[in-house]
């Protein structure tokens, strides 16, 4: 876990393992020192950082890491695995923020997924995991929520929230009125910094 956790954040080469070994004692000082670098680069001050929720949404990132590449590890078994890892169901903006230190390279793996088909059966899984982290996964489709939960109005969850929208051109998470006004108060007269978003907001403008 650690080797892949240090080629996801300091190298472009990742080797992704067959198996997860648990138990690393080197991975919460490694993923604490990680999240000091990303809380310095951080949209206004960061959430409290809670390690263990951390470590948990490390080991979904390598579950469905090692389900892309090693296809005899089907939907069934990562479901199954999901269930055992037991990220907290109940979200705050601690848990949303610490788990987005690794889930937010959910996308890269969505992206992955749909290179070769639609109709990937590890599809599902992925997108049923993505809805529940909505700061973490926008850019997958059809996960946006139709109302995002109070914790995510934090201010800097928020205001990275948008920013991603933004960067990511994902016009289904202005469906949240609070975030379509956002999004249109940041995009201003500047709409060619996202035209084609631009554009979808104006169509569902009042």
């Amino acid at each position: 876990m650690l080797n892949f956790l240090t080629q996801l954040f300091e190298t472009s080469d990742i080797v992704v393992p067959r198996q997860s070994v648990d138990g690393n004692e080197r991975l919460a000082p490694y993923l604490i020192e990680c999240e000091l670098i990303n809380r310095d680069e951080w949209n206004g001050i960061a959430p409290e950082f809670d390690v263990n929720v951390a470590m948990k949404a490390a080991h979904v990132l390598l579950l469905f890491c090692r389900a892309v590449v090693y296809r005899e590890l089907d939907e069934g078994f990562v479901s199954d695995q999901l269930a055992s890892i037991a990220l907290p169901e109940t979200s705050t903006a601690t848990v949303f923020y610490s788990a987005d230190l690794t889930l937010r390279f959910l996308p890269d793996i969505y992206d992955r997924l749909c290179r070769t088909t639609s109709e990937d059966p590890l599809l599902p899984v992925l997108l049923l995991c993505a809805k529940l982290w909505p700061l973490s996964t926008v850019g997958i489709p059809d996960t946006a929520p139709g109302e995002l939960p109070d914790c995510m109005f934090h201010e800097s969850l928020f205001g990275t929230y948008v920013d991603r929208v933004i960067q990511r051109r994902d016009a289904g998470r202005c469906t949240d009125a609070r975030v379509g006004d956002a999004v249109k108060a940041a995009i201003g007269d500047h709409r060619f910094l996202a035209p084609q978003l631009a554009d979808e907001l104006a169509k569902h403008a009042p």
